[in-house]
């Protein structure tokens, strides 16, 4: 992108995955909305004593340290070996990005790590978020989309 050398791409998508988050966790809106972020399986992730997130596809762990409460991103083999001594785990999961001349979009999904090693991780649900560059800053494009899998 124009005007944006790797570092501070990367810089921006780790900042908006944790502004992301903070606004699920704290229900607050996304800059540039007005509604907060919703999605049907929400409470698996604001119920739970720590939130997980998985360090795949997030490009500056830093970044989430900023966020009230306990969050933990870390290796989803960790996060697999957490739900084999103490059961059925949820996380936080960030797709790749996808970037344009101007716009991010991120796709957060909430998946669950089973007990059992050898059955697949299971798909809960999650919310996608497109943000542009507005005036220097990072703001919504258009309304969040949340979806159940």
């Amino acid at each position: 992108m124009a005007g944006h050398d790797e570092s501070g791409m990367r810089d921006t998508i780790a900042r908006l995955q944790s502004v992301m988050l903070e606004s699920v966790l704290t229900g607050q809106p996304l800059p540039g909305s007005i509604d907060p972020l919703w999605f049907p399986d929400l409470a698996w992730v604001t119920e739970a004593p720590s939130v997980l997130v998985s360090a795949e596809n997030v490009p500056d762990p830093e970044q989430f340290s900023s966020i009230t409460g306990n969050v933990i991103v870390t290796p989803e083999a960790e996060i697999r070996d957490v739900a084999k001594q103490e059961g059925d785990r949820t996380y936080v999961h960030f797709t790749p990005p996808e970037t344009s001349e101007g716009r991010i979009r991120l796709t957060m999904e909430v998946r669950m790590a089973p007990t059992e090693p050898d059955l697949l991780t299971l798909g809960l649900g999650g919310i996608t978020a497109t943000f542009v560059e507005s005036n220097g800053s990072w703001v919504v494009g258009e309304p969040p989309a949340a979806f159940a899998s």
